[in-house]
Formats: C-alpha cells, structure tokens, sequence
C-alpha cells in the first residue's frame, strides 16, 4: 500500500497542438496558413504559356507559394477525419485539440517530403497555373459548388444568414459560384464564368457603394480550397443598413432565374 501522506498526483494536462500549424481562433483549433505558404519564389518558377503567351509573374509566384495548399496529398489530410470543412482552408477547425495534434503529426511528415523547388518543375504545377489563368470549366464548376454547399455554414461566425444565400445563388444560376468566406466579412468571393463577370459588372452599376474587386487567385492572402481563378468583391464605404454585396447578388440572381434561359457555353 502506498504512503497516505504521499501527495496526490495530479492529473496529466493535455499538451497544445502544434504552434507552428495551429493556433486556437474563434473557439477552435485552426491552421496557421502563414507557415505553410512558401516564401518568395522569384526566379525558380518554370515559364509556362498559355494560349500562345507566356503567363505573369505574379500568377507563376502565387501558384509556387502555394503549392502546398494544392498538393492532393496535403488535401488528403485535410478531407479526412479531422477537420470540419469550410470554403477556404484558414477556416478549416480541428474537431478537437487530440485531432490536431494528429493532424499537426501527418502534416509534419507530409512536409518532410514536400519540395517547393521539385513542387514549380511538375505537372501539378503547370496544372495549378493554367486553372488560375482561364475560367472554371463546366466540372470543375460542380464540383466547386458541391464543396460550398457543405461547407458554407462551417465555422461562420458573422451574419446567419449569409450560407443560406450562398446557397441559393449557387442553386439558380447554373453558370454562376459565389462564396463568403468566414475569416472575411463582407467579402464576396466569384469564381471566373461568363455569369460570374456578368455579375461583377451588375454590381459595380448597382450597388449603393463602390465595388472594389481584385484577382483573388492571385493573392496568397486568400486561401480557397479549390483554387481556380476568382474575384474578391468588397463594397467600399457602405452605407447603414444598405443592401449587402451578398443580398445584390441573390437579388440578381433570382431575376436571371425568371428570365429566358441564356447560353452557358464555355463555362
């Protein structure tokens, strides 16, 4: 039998995940995309053409920075078990602190393995630059709306009722995919189609503000977990209790449901 003054021990303390991948935002355990995005990569990018020329460099950069967060092995991980999905990957919670710790473990081994500079020589690459260079084919458009549709609730925290309006626009116009992702309120995310720079042009003449939009799958601040080429639509300087980008877009997306179908060819 054991002393009955010996001291209790005290129970053991779970340890943290790692605090080079994750960090606790929002009441969840979330990836740190900052140590996953590869530093500049000026100059070891491979010269790639399309359509005859040859494509910028900011594109070429972009796409080697992020070569980890298009790599299928490192999606692997983040579609399995552990995660709850959300429209960009800075999104992406961890089920619990055990589960990142997992995970922080795989992704540690994946990264041993993981080469920026083989990364800008293969075809994933050259795959991954000439999506961010042309618009969203008709499958890819499918698919994209199928990941947004599970996703679009996942880890928001600003207006309910946003996914719902995600949702609906995705659902009515067949030519057109939006996103709002979470970490940026009041940032509407349009994938590249014919409709979605039909949209951009609506919104620019009808909303109550100015509408800023930048190439959003060029900038390595915004991390979509399909990266094909995109906008970032931002009202600038809104008026209170005006209509949201969102609400526009649903409003107009509704109208195109009501009128005579028009062609969607080379989506």
């Amino acid at each position: 039998m054991g002393d009955p003054a010996a001291p209790a021990k005290r129970p053991r303390t779970p340890r943290d995940p790692d605090p080079d991948l994750f960090e606790r935002r929002a009441g969840a355990w979330r990836l740190r995309i900052g140590f996953l995005v590869t530093p500049e990569a000026s100059g070891q990018c491979a010269r790639i053409a399309q359509g005859g020329e040859e494509l910028p460099d900011d594109l070429l950069n972009t796409a080697a920075r992020v070569g980890v967060l298009t790599c299928a092995a490192f999606l692997d991980i983040l579609d399995g078990s552990s995660f709850v999905p959300a429209p960009c990957i800075c999104c992406y919670a961890a089920v619990s602190a055990a589960r990142a710790r997992e995970a922080a473990a795989t992704i540690r081994t994946f990264l041993q393995y993981y080469s920026a500079a083989s990364y800008v020589q293969s075809r994933a690459y050259a795959r991954t630059v000439r999506a961010m260079a042309r618009d969203v084919e008709k499958d890819e458009l499918i698919e994209l709306k199928n990941v947004i549709y599970h996703s679009a609730g996942a880890g928001y925290t600003g207006d309910a009722r946003e996914p719902a309006l995600v949702q609906e626009v995705n659902a009515v116009v067949p030519g057109l995919c939006v996103a709002a992702p979470p970490c940026r309120p009041g940032v509407l995310w349009v994938y590249s189609t014919p409709d979605g720079r039909r949209l951009l042009r609506h919104l620019a003449r009808k909303a109550k503000a100015p509408v800023r939009v930048t190439v959003a799958s060029s900038d390595t601040a915004y991390v979509p977990r399909r990266r094909y080429r995109m906008y970032a639509a931002t009202l600038l300087a809104a008026e209170k209790d005006a209509p949201t980008l969102l609400e526009e877009t649903a409003a107009w997306a509704r109208k195109q449901a009501h009128q005579v179908p028009h062609t969607t060819q080379g989506i």
